[in-house]
C-alpha cells in the first residue's frame, strides 16, 4: 500500500493509513484505476474488519507502531476501530462496489449512533463537521463519480 507521510529526505514515514489510502484508492479511479484497484483490495486486506455483523476500518494495519493523530481521532480500543478510516471507507467500499462490506460497514455506523443515543456525553465527543462531512461523502458517494470515472 502506498505510504502516507514520508520525512523531508523522501523516506516513508508511519506507512500507509486508513483516513489516508482509503481516500486515495478513490481519487485515483479516474487516473489509473488499476492501481485503484490494487490499492483498494491491499487496504480492505489490511484495514478492513468486521465485529459480528458490523464493519469498521482500522487506522494502521495489524502491528504497525503508530499512534493517534490529527486526522485519524480516537481509536476504539480492543478494536483499533477508526472513525476517520471508516468513513473514508464507506466511500471507498461504494466506489469499487464491494456491497457485502458497504452493508457491514453502514451497518456499524448505525450500532456507533445507537450507542451515542443512549450516552449524549459520548454523542458530543463524537460530534465534529468535518467527520460529519465525510460520513455523509461516504453515505452518498456514487452516481456522480461514475460519470467521472473511465469505464473498466
Amino acid at each position: 500500500m502506498l505510504a502516507s507521510s514520508f520525512d523531508m529526505a523522501g523516506r516513508p514515514g508511519e506507512g500507509p493509513e486508513g483516513s489516508s489510502i482509503f481516500l486515495v484508492s478513490v481519487a485515483l479511479q479516474p487516473l489509473d484505476p488499476e492501481l485503484a484497484r490494487d490499492q483498494y483490495d491491499r487496504a480492505r486486506a489490511a484495514l478492513g474488519q468486521r465485529f459480528l455483523v458490523w464493519g469498521y476500518a482500522r487506522e494502521w494495519p495489524a502491528g504497525a507502531h503508530a499512534g493517534v493523530d490529527v486526522d485519524s481521532g480516537p481509536l476504539v480500543p480492543g478494536l483499533q476501530a477508526s472513525a476517520s478510516a471508516s468513513g473514508f471507507a464507506l466511500a471507498a467500499s461504494r466506489g469499487f462496489e464491494d456491497r457485502e462490506w458497504n452493508g457491514q460497514l453502514v451497518a456499524g455506523l448505525g450500532a456507533a449512533e445507537a450507542v451515542m443515543a443512549v450516552d449524549p456525553a459520548l454523542a458530543r465527543a463524537a460530534d465534529n463537521p468535518l467527520g460529519q462531512a465525510v460520513v455523509l461523502w461516504g453515505l452518498g458517494f456514487g452516481p456522480l463519480w461514475a460519470r467521472l470515472s473511465p469505464p473498466a
